[in-house]
């Protein structure tokens, strides 16, 4: 496993999202933690971008 880009025992806090509601109605129906799924596909997207930007400060 990589090295933690950030706390994961941070405290939650709420956000308001929209959504496109097909998506989330699926997503209901599959039972699928939706709060899990954008914090970890958020963490994925800031860990590609921060890498990103190491590079373009390396070059």
């Amino acid at each position: 496993m990589g090295i933690a880009i950030y706390d994961e025992s941070a405290a939650k806090q709420s956000a308001n999202l929209s959504i496109n509601s097909d998506l989330l109605r699926q997503a209901r129906e599959l039972k699928l933690n939706i709060s899990r799924a954008a914090e970890e596909k958020l963490a994925e997207l800031v860990r590609a971008e921060k890498e990103r930007q190491l590079r373009e400060e390396l070059a």
